[in-house]
C-alpha cells in the first residue's frame, strides 16, 4: 500500500471523521470571536475563570492539528489537560458563596508562581492589583508551617476536586485512561498495522478526542459566559446539546 502524503492523510482523516471535525469547528469558531473582546476581569472570580477559559480555548484549538495528523496520543494528552481544567472551573464555580474565596486562593498562587517575564511588562495599575490581592490573600495558600501548600487548591489534588464534584468515577476512568497515553505506556500507544507496515499515524480515538474535548470546552465556556455574556447563549446551548448527543458510528472507528 503506497504511503500517503501528509495532505492525503489529512484529507482522509477529515473525511473519515467529518462529523466530529465539524462539531469542533463550529464550537471553536463561536468561541474564537469572543476571546479578544474587552471584558472586566477586576472581580477575582471573573479573573480566575477567565484564565482557565483562555487556557481551555488554546487546548481546544490544538486538538484539530493533532487529530488531523493522526497523533492521537498527543491529542489525548491535551484532552487530559482539558479535563483537569474543566474540573477546576467546576470547582471554582461550585457554591456561589465560596467562589470569591476560591478565586482569591487560585490567584494568590498564580501570582506567587508567575515567572519574572510575565510580571515585568504588565501596566502599573495591573501590577498593583495583583500585588494588593496577593498580600491580602497569601494566608490562603500558606500552611501552619508558613510554607505554601503543594498546589493552588491547598492540599487538594485534581482527584480530590473531582470527588467533591461527585465526579470521582470520571477521574478514575477517563483521567487515568488519558494518563496512560500521556505516560507512553503500552496501553496508551495508538498504532495500527496496515499489511506489513506499522502505521504510527492513526484515526484511533480521533472522534472521541474531538467530541469530548468540545464537551470540556463548552462546560468551561458556559460558566465563563454566565459572567461575561459575550457568546450567544442560544448558540452555545445548541452546541452543548449536539456534543452531548453526538452519535459515535461504529463503522467509522
Amino acid at each position: 500500500m503506497p504511503e500517503l502524503t501528509p495532505g492525503e492523510f489529512k484529507a482522509r482523516m477529515i473525511e473519515r471523521h467529518r462529523a466530529s471535525f465539524e462539531l469542533w469547528r463550529k464550537s471553536h469558531e463561536l468561541l474564537e470571536g469572543a476571546v479578544p473582546l474587552q471584558r472586566d476581569v477586576t472581580p477575582p472570580y471573573a479573573r480566575a475563570l477567565d484564565i482557565l477559559f483562555v487556557q481551555q480555548f488554546k487546548s481546544h484549538g490544538s486538538l484539530y492539528f493533532l487529530c488531523v495528523q493522526g497523533h492521537g496520543e498527543d491529542g489525548a494528552t491535551i484532552l487530559r489537560r482539558m479535563l483537569a481544567i474543566a474540573f477546576q472551573a467546576d470547582y471554582l464555580s461550585k457554591d456561589v458563596a465560596d467562589r470569591d474565596g476560591r478565586a482569591m486562593k487560585y490567584l494568590a498562587w498564580f501570582w506567587l508562581q508567575a515567572p519574572v517575564r510575565l510580571k515585568a511588562n504588565i501596566p502599573d495599575d495591573q501590577k498593583t492589583w495583583w500585588e494588593e490581592k496577593y498580600k491580602a490573600n497569601k494566608h490562603l495558600i500558606l500552611g501552619a508551617n508558613g510554607r505554601p501548600f503543594r498546589n493552588w487548591w491547598g492540599d487538594n489534588t485534581i482527584r480530590d476536586l473531582a470527588g467533591q464534584l461527585g465526579l470521582a468515577d470520571t477521574y478514575d476512568e477517563d483521567y487515568r485512561f488519558l494518563s496512560q497515553m500521556a505516560h507512553c505506556t503500552a496501553q496508551g500507544v495508538l498504532m495500527e498495522r496496515v499489511g506489513n507496515t506499522l502505521e504510527i499515524r492513526t484515526g484511533l480515538l480521533v472522534r472521541e478526542i474531538l467530541v469530548f474535548g468540545t464537551r470540556y470546552m463548552i462546560s468551561v465556556a458556559k460558566q465563563w459566559n454566565d459572567v461575561f455574556g459575550l457568546i450567544g447563549a442560544t448558540e452555545l446551548a445548541a452546541l452543548a446539546v449536539e456534543a452531548v448527543n453526538f452519535k459515535f458510528d461504529a463503522a467509522q472507528t
